[in-house]
């Protein structure tokens, strides 16, 4: 198998535009007679798979039915075929975008798709749908074809805001060529239908529930099954659970919740029966609210957010690329031709023998002369060529020209021409070198991050194998740069780039901010209630947890003393707080006599007392202040009632409370335990959307939910709520040490 040339057929392959998993895209120009030439997309297999009768049938396959498929709703497929090895496709170039783009153009502009543009452009689904899901053969009798694969990256809209499916290459036909292996799985798992989900026989209301995804993504920008493993979205899709579209968008009517509903329900029986069907139901409520969405008016919405242009640049650019174009930037053998016609005076560029004849391609050692053959005076023969036949050139330079060129020997030359060939091959080398040197290249972008490893996103498209660091050729213009790692938050640049110029992005300007959870705060204070920003959480200690760039007031009260406040932030240092109080000494208790050591005339004599732990380093509370950390001494009356509280951050606390002339050898001695942690993992499935907040701390939004949520061993309340779904529902938790988190499941 070699690699694909840069012919198929009649096909020029003019730039790439994708490369998945079976083959790669490419927009290439078609030529025929008459200097015809057309835009097209051409879809081949990969040279590895090429091998491999499934994936050869299964290509076949594709084109053997969409070539079938002529509506205004699906991008037409005119032509197929196999060159040196090469399967490949020929379907019609529509400029554009794609859905997935769009919709992650709006997710980075944070903006939404107006309603009645989303439902206007999913009726053009359905009805291209229900078109393919009706063809017939010529006898009547029924394609049986079922897309499969329905998603936003399969449907295109081009720049005057048509509507057009992609790819019914794992469409299943009754006369299709290959037979899928029974059970096997197809498709994008979060797009799928329960019964594809399941392996299950399908029909026509699969892609009806497709193409019902599709549509409540466009509405709420989110994915009602998408899990964050693909066995996980398969679950989801199984089990059917989803939130009605306005729980998620206020704008939302309830009519249109009834028809995401219905065209996702889990039993298809109980499904619009048809995607004709689910597009009558879209019209009529469209229309019954005096709306009439068009196609001008979703090109007009998405020339707004795509202000440099609906066509991708680098498509544009290579569209404008072809040999028939008029601005076409010649290639140099292209350019070493036209200089030789030039100084070969006799040549007509225009005559036939000129017109008939076929240029070398260029080769990796050099450039290829096509020159006419059968020209007077030049007899069509090679023999004998080489660099040092060719008078007045210095031995050991290279001319650049290969044994294919049908060019004569200096010998064979006639009379006269041997000079004028010396010069004709400086005026070459000259007027090659300008060539060279004047010709516009697309500009560099040099792309950096932190961490570096991050995969790269450009318009909208990944770039297939490119992470960071990378230098990239990007076409003239603006380009919407996207930066992605997991565990961390993406990053968005738009960055301008200039033809030959060199663009910067540096570690720095891609520096990616690791996601990070919620943090937990242990408050304590002797015998005091905790309150959280005037919410009172109960007697000390209590926990609070606050998430990134959040600031909040904790403050404790206790009778008959002042209260202490303290202003928390996610980034404090410690994780456990102490908020000291300022109260009244305690009455004075007379002691044996005994327990005196001087000062009989008060009752009351000076005690050294000390202070020890294990480990060391423990922070010493005399009566809520901290007076120092282990090992540590003091002096108090013998009388004295103190309250001690000894703690270290990560060993639990120790808290006592007694007469000073109480502690035997005047000292003070613990040994602090590790102090144990264990974590929470919170699903939410309806809704799939809400707010969390433990023991009382802030609301946190979530999707889906979160795994790992780290909280001390003990019990704790966990608050879950959707105001818009009128939810708002409290688990108690007991939590245990260990790796195993305890589970809430909200449905």
């Amino acid at each position: 198998m070699t690699d694909t040339p840069q012919l198929l057929g009649r096909y020029e392959l003019l730039n790439r535009i994708a490369k998945g998993g079976m083959g790669e895209i490419f927009l290439a120009k078609a030529r025929g007679a008459g200097g015809f030439e057309k835009n097209v997309i051409l879809k081949t297999i990969l040279p590895h798979l090429a091998d491999e009768e499934e994936f050869i049938t299964k290509f076949l396959d594709e084109g053997r039915i969409v070539v079938q498929l002529i509506h205004g709703n699906i991008v037409p497929v005119f032509d197929m075929g196999e060159q040196d090895g090469v399967y490949f496709i020929a379907m019609e170039y529509v400029p554009g975008r794609d859905l997935r783009e769009v919709i992650k153009r709006l997710d980075v502009d944070r903006k939404r798709l107006p309603v009645d543009l989303a439902l206007f452009i999913g009726s053009e689904i359905a009805k291209g749908l229900d078109y393919a899901h009706r063809k017939t053969d010529e006898t009547g009798e029924s394609l049986g074809i079922i897309h499969r694969d329905i998603s936003p990256s399969n449907v295109l809209i081009s720049s005057d805001g048509e509507v057009k499916l992609i790819d019914f290459g794992i469409a299943r036909a009754a006369g299709r060529l290959s037979k899928t292996v029974s059970g096997r799985i197809q498709g994008k798992f979060c797009y799928m239908s329960p019964e594809q989900a399941s392996g299950r026989p399908l029909d026509p209301r699969s892609d009806v529930f497709s193409a019902g995804i599709t549509i409540y993504e466009m509405l709420t920008g989110f994915r009602p099954f998408e899990g964050s493993t693909d066995l996980e979205s398969l679950d989801l899709v199984r089990r059917c659970e989803f939130d009605p579209p306005s729980t998620l968008n206020a704008e939302i009517p309830e009519e249109v919740d009834a028809i995401i509903a219905r065209a996702l329900a889990k039993d298809p029986d109980e499904r619009y029966p048809s995607a004709e069907k689910l597009q009558v139901d879209i019209l009529q409520y469209l229309y019954s609210t005096g709306s009439s969405p068009t196609s001008g008016e979703v090109a007009k919405f998405l020339q707004s957010l795509f202000p440099e242009g609906l066509e991708r640049q680098e498509l544009k650019s290579a569209r404008g690329s072809g040999s028939g174009s008029k601005n076409r930037k010649l290639s140099l053998d292209d350019a070493l031709e036209l200089e030789l016609e030039k100084v070969m005076g006799d040549i007509d560029p225009h005559s036939t023998t000129a017109m008939n004849s076929t240029p070398t391609p260029a080769t990796r050692t050099g450039i290829a002369v096509g020159i006419p053959r059968n020209v007077e005076g030049l007899p069509d023969t090679t023999e004998g060529l080489s660099d040092r036949n060719i008078e007045g050139l210095p031995d050991g330079t290279s001319s650049g020209l290969t044994p294919t060129s049908k060019m004569p020997t200096a010998r064979e030359l006639p009379r006269g021409s041997r000079g004028w060939l010396a010069i004709l091959v400086g005026l070459v080398g000259v007027t090659l070198a300008v060539i060279y040197f004047s010709r516009t290249q697309p500009g560099v972008l040099v792309l950096n991050s932190t961490p570096s490893g991050a995969r790269v996103i450009i318009d909208g498209a990944e770039a297939i194998g490119i992470v960071t660091p990378a230098t990239l050729d990007l076409p003239e213009g603006v380009h919407v740069v996207s930066l992605e790692k997991d565990g961390f938050e993406g990053k968005t640049l738009r960055i301008q780039i200039r033809p030959e110029e060199v663009t910067t992005v540096d570690a720095q300007a891609g520096a990616l901010e690791q996601i990070r959870g919620p943090r937990s705060f242990s408050l304590i204070a002797t015998d005091a209630q905790i309150f959280r920003d005037q919410q009172a959480l109960g007697m000390s200690p209590q926990t609070v947890s606050l998430l990134p760039n959040q600031v909040t007031n904790v403050r404790a009260v206790k009778e008959g003393c002042t209260s202490s406040n303290y202003t928390l932030s996610y980034e404090h240092g410690e994780d456990t707080i102490y908020l000291p109080l300022e109260c009244p000494e305690p009455a004075v208790v007379v002691e044996p006599e005994v327990d005196r050591v001087t000062d009989h005339a008060n009752n009351a004599a000076t005690v050294t007392l000390g202070f020890e732990t294990d480990p060391s380093g423990a922070r010493v509370l005399i009566d809520g202040k901290q007076v120092g950390t282990t090992p540590w001494s003091g002096s108090y009356r013998g009388d004295q009632v103190l309250s001690v509280r000894l703690e270290k951050d990560g060993y639990a606390p120790i808290e006592v409370r007694q007469k000073v002339s109480a502690w035997k050898g005047r000292k003070v001695s613990a040994t602090l335990s590790p102090n144990e942690s264990g974590c929470i993992d919170i699903s939410l499935v309806n809704p799939a959307v809400g707010e969390i907040a433990i023991d009382g701390g802030p609301f946190r939004e979530v999707s889906r939910g979160v795994r790992g949520w780290s909280v001390p061993v003990g019990k704790h309340d966990v608050r879950l709520r959707n105001v818009t779904a009128n939810r708002d529902d409290t688990f108690k938790v007991d939590v245990q040490a260990g790796k195993a988190c305890s589970l809430i499941v909200w449905e």
